[in-house]
């Protein structure tokens, strides 16, 4: 009873639309369900809604329950009611409107709900941007945490291409090694095909100086003076034989030469010498040509003679 009766009270002295608590519990849930409707719904917008509740729910209200307190207990006590008694009562309540207006709705507006409500407005506006920053923040976060995942990723993938790539040129610069050994192989096992061809065909090649008796032969047989030591015949025999031209010019010299050239040999140039001719005489006598081994005993006297 206590209860209805402080309530009863602070109705009619229209203290609760003036009280933060109040305030701050009508804010809250009208902007909480004004946003839940309108995606944006700004704290000036409910600021607004809460201005109008005051002047149309919570002024005419209160000033209606006023008006028909009195006028209840009018009926009560005049049980008729004519035209009379509704002007005066009509008259009374604009009266009255306009003085609570004036010395009450209007003051208590000003001074107390208008500061109340930008508080709580404030307050509200503080939170939202409380909930907005941690909410980037977390934003932040998880965006940095997405980096540095993306990151983390990008360098085990950069690794592994790195290690692919690295296997890869490891295997093909063993590749390649493996070719120019290969290619070395063959490379030095032709060389020595060759060299073992070029030393057999040297080996079954008469010597500079047989080649050089050869070639005396077929030029005396033919009528041509071809053995006259000069740089002319030497290089016709450098082509014809392919072999060094000094040596074979000296050999045309020793040829062709005189008596006292002939005198300086050594023991072991008349050895070589003579072995020399054998090959030549061999070489004619297996082409049954007689005449050329004549011709080279002929020579081989002269050169040589007795010793």
């Amino acid at each position: 009873m206590k209860d209805l009766v402080k309530r009863l009270q602070s109705y009619l002295a229209f203290d609760q639309p003036m009280q933060i608590d109040i305030i701050s519990s009508n804010f809250s849930l009208i902007h909480g369900q004004q946003q839940q409707i309108i995606r944006g719904w700004s704290t000036g917008s409910t600021r607004q809604k809460l201005v109008s509740r005051y002047w149309f729910n919570d002024v005419l209200g209160h000033f209606v329950a006023l008006i028909c307190l009195p006028l209840l207990i009018t009926l009560a006590i005049v049980h008729s009611i004519n035209s009379h008694i509704v002007a005066v009562l009509f008259l009374a309540a604009i009266l009255s409107f306009l003085i609570m207006l004036f010395w009450h709705y209007l003051p208590n507006f000003t001074r107390e709900f208008l500061p109340n409500l930008e508080t709580v407005k404030n307050t509200q506006d503080v939170l939202e941007q409380e909930t907005l920053i941690h909410q980037l923040r977390n934003q932040l976060e998880g965006q940095k945490q997405e980096i540095i995942q993306q990151q983390n990723a990008f360098e085990v993938r950069l690794q592994r291409e790195l290690s692919e790539q690295e296997s890869r040129l490891l295997k093909q610069q063993e590749r390649t090694q493996r070719k120019l050994q290969e290619h070395a192989a063959e490379t030095r096992s032709s060389a020595e095909q060759q060299q073992e061809e070029s030393k057999k065909c040297r080996q079954a090649q008469l010597s500079n100086f047989a080649l050089t008796l050869v070639f005396y032969v077929w030029t005396r047989s033919a009528g041509i003076n071809g053995i006259t030591p000069n740089d002319q015949n030497a290089q016709l025999l450098q082509q014809l034989y392919g072999v060094d031209r000094g040596s074979l010019r000296q050999n045309l010299e020793l040829i062709s030469g005189t008596g006292s050239k002939r005198k300086n040999l050594g023991e072991r140039k008349l050895t070589e010498m003579r072995n020399r001719f054998d090959e030549a005489v061999v070489f004619f006598k297996q082409l049954n040509y007689t005449q050329g081994v004549s011709m080279l005993k002929d020579l081989e006297y002269k050169i040589l003679g007795n010793r």
